[in-house]
C-alpha cells in the first residue's frame, strides 16, 4: 500500500493520533517534525522552532538541544554549526574557548660589560586583556680624557621591560609605538613605556 492511501481508524488510535471526522487520517498529515524544529508529540501537526541559543540536528524531536557554553543562535538552528561563539571566544571543536593573544616582551638588564641587554618571553594574556611595560636606561657619562669636547659613556643600567609585539588569535602580529622620553646626553637616562589589548 502507498504512503499516500490512508489508513485505518483502528491503526491511527492504537498509535495514539487523532483522526479526523471520518475516523481517517493521511499519513504525511502526521510525518516528523523536520530539524531545527520540536513538538510535544514529534509529529509535524505542531512543530515549533528551536529558540535562540538552541539547535535540532535531528527531526521527529520533542525538544531542542543547548548550544555549547558562551555560544548562542538564532531561532530553528538545525546544526551546532549554528551556533556561534560569543564575543571574545572561539571555536575548538564543538567548544567556545577563550581567546588568548601571545605578547612578545623583551626584558632589559645590564651585563658586565656595561651594556643594556634584552631577553624575549613570551605568555599568554586573554581577550581584552590590556598589558604595559616600561623600561628605563641610566647613562653615566664623564669627558673623553683626550677630546674634552667630546663625551663617553661610563657606565649603563637597565631595568624593566618593553612589549616588542602581540600576536592575535587569529595570527597577526601588532607591534605597538613606544612612548620615549629623556635622552642619553645627560644623566637622567632614557624611560620608555607602551602597552597592548588583546583583541
Amino acid at each position: 500500500m502507498k504512503l499516500k492511501h490512508l489508513i485505518s481508524t483502528s491503526a491511527l488510535v492504537l498509535a495514539g493520533i487523532p483522526t479526523n471526522a471520518q475516523g481517517q487520517q493521511s499519513i504525511y498529515m502526521c510525518k516528523s517534525c523536520p530539524a531545527g524544529t520540536y513538538s510535544a508529540g514529534g509529529t509535524s501537526k505542531s512543530c515549533t522552532p528551536c529558540p535562540a541559543g538552541q539547535y535540532q540536528n535531528l527531526g521527529g524531536q520533542t525538544s531542542c538541544k543547548a548550544c555549547p557554553a558562551n555560544s548562542t543562535s538564532s531561532a530553528g538552528a538545525k546544526s551546532i554549526d549554528d551556533c556561534i561563539c560569543n564575543t571574545g571566544y572561539e571555536k575548538s571543536g564543538n567548544s567556545c574557548v577563550i581567546k588568548t593573544c601571545t605578547v612578545l616582551e623583551r626584558v632589559f638588564s645590564s651585563d658586565d660589560n656595561n651594556s643594556c641587554v634584552g631577553t624575549m618571553r613570551t605568555f599568554q594574556i586573554p581577550f581584552g586583556k590590556k598589558i604595559s611595560a616600561s623600561y628605563h636606561v641610566s647613562v653615566a657619562i664623564v669627558p673623553d680624557i683626550y677630546f674634552t669636547s667630546f663625551k663617553t659613556k661610563l657606565s649603563v643600567s637597565c631595568s624593566g621591560s618593553i612589549i616588542s609585539g602581540i600576536i592575535y588569535s587569529n595570527g597577526t602580529t601588532y607591534y605597538p609605538e613606544e612612548n620615549r622620553s629623556g635622552t642619553t646626553d645627560d644623566d637622567k637616562g632614557i624611560n620608555v613605556s607602551n602597552s597592548v589589548t588583546c583583541k
